[in-house]
């Protein structure tokens, strides 16, 4: 009563063919290869959007990070993973002399933040914030952790033990 319809799925066909016989083991072979690449270029895509800025892992000292200079020679933007802090911390330079240092943790929920040119945001809620930390959109109402940071020789050094006034 009911007509089987084969088909043939290969990464070179571009068309449905009827008459050829469909192998299971070539079909999923086939299709994992080709959800593997798929996937693999929108990780690749992720990964590289997410390694826009430089990262630099450091252990605080004495309540402190000290960040070379060279960390921000083709960005205004160091991203600081921090040995024992459960949050990142941004360093962003405004001016010349003038750095910022804020906390990559969202205040609405407490979600990690996605550094950018003009700001962080959250991937969760959607809430966004200026390069200052101040809050753009909500569902957040106030503005990141900022922690002191000052130019010191050919390092910025960020107090993590005191909190800067927005």
């Amino acid at each position: 009563m009911f007509r089987t319809t084969r088909i043939s799925i290969s990464a070179s066909a571009s068309r449905f063919d009827g008459d050829q016989e469909m192998d299971r083991r070539v079909f999923l072979r086939q299709s994992c290869t080709f959800c593997l690449l798929a996937g693999t270029g929108l990780l690749s895509a992720a990964i590289s959007s997410c390694s826009a800025f430089p990262v630099i892992e450091m252990e605080a000292r004495g309540g402190q990070l000290t960040i070379p200079l060279g960390g921000f020679k083709e960005h205004d933007l160091v991203v600081v993973h921090a040995a024992g802090m459960l949050y990142d911390i941004a360093v962003r330079r405004l001016s010349g002399e003038e750095y910022v240092a804020v906390q990559l943790r969202c205040t609405h929920a407490d979600n990690e933040l996605t550094p950018s040119e003009t700001g962080y945001s959250c991937p969760a809620h959607g809430s966004r914030f200026d390069v200052a930390g101040h809050v753009v959109r909500g569902p957040a109402q106030k503005p990141l952790e900022r922690y002191t940071a000052a130019l010191r020789g050919n390092s910025i050094i960020v107090n993590l033990t005191e909190r800067s006034k927005t």
